[in-house]
């Protein structure tokens, strides 16, 4: 589920700028007989649901149909907070002149104008601070260490498992997901060497990248969703 059409990140509602604040949950059934009821946590009863949670939070629908067999589902809905501050009527979008990312502050009525030429809400990778001359340069040197990352099953139809290892066990890593076209998908920060993560299972058919980046270097991988 999207927030919006485009310039956003999948199952996110964004604290900060309004008409991305909510999105639309919908429970897809099949087989069974019809005649299907639907039960949300949080006292849904219909096939889709609008919800604007303030913190990070699963919700889990369960279908019944006309024999009374049910079937249950859970998604989960990352909140990201973008405001400047708490009290500011501005918020940080990632901005991509060219081919360098950059974070910006931008009043909350320029948001939809940053988003139409391909902007996303929220942070880039780096923080405005080190979006300097030669950052690029740095990052694409080889990776002193032994870093790898590896996705299973890949090719999937569902969802990846991903394990990065290699780094130092007090390196902080970050994974960057983007499509073919170089836009951002998704993006986690603060993990560590030996930590499996479960993504894409809400991604589109499609090749992603995955990028693995440490103070030391990057690693990146092809992952492709049937």
């Amino acid at each position: 589920a999207f927030a919006l059409p485009y310039g956003v990140l999948p199952n996110t509602v964004y604290i900060g700028y309004d008409p991305a604040s909510s999105l639309t949950l919908t429970a897809n059934a099949s087989g069974g007989t019809g005649g299907y009821s639907y039960q949300w946590t949080g006292g849904g009863t219909g096939s889709s649901i609008t919800v604007s949670p303030a913190t990070t939070t699963s919700y889990t629908v369960t279908v019944q149909d006309a024999n009374n067999c049910t079937a249950a589902a859970t998604k989960t809905v990352t909140v990201m907070d973008i405001r400047e501050s708490r009290k500011s009527k501005k918020v940080l979008i990632c901005h991509k002149p060219e081919n360098q990312n950059a974070t910006k502050i931008v009043n909350v009525n320029a948001v939809q104008a940053h988003l139409d030429h391909g902007d996303m809400l929220g942070s880039c990778i780096c923080p405005p601070d080190q979006s300097r001359p030669g950052l690029d340069i740095e990052a694409s040197q080889p990776v002193t260490l032994q870093l790898e990352v590896k996705g299973y099953p890949n090719p999937s139809n569902s969802a990846f498992q991903v394990t990065v290892t290699g780094a130092d066990e007090n390196e902080v890593i970050q994974l960057r997901i983007t499509d073919i076209q170089g836009r951002l998908v998704e993006l986690r920060n603060n993990l560590r060497s030996g930590q499996t993560l479960t993504i894409g299972g809400a991604y589109r058919a499609g090749t992603y990248i995955a990028e693995i980046s440490t103070v030391s270097g990057k690693k990146t991988l092809k992952l492709v969703k049937l």
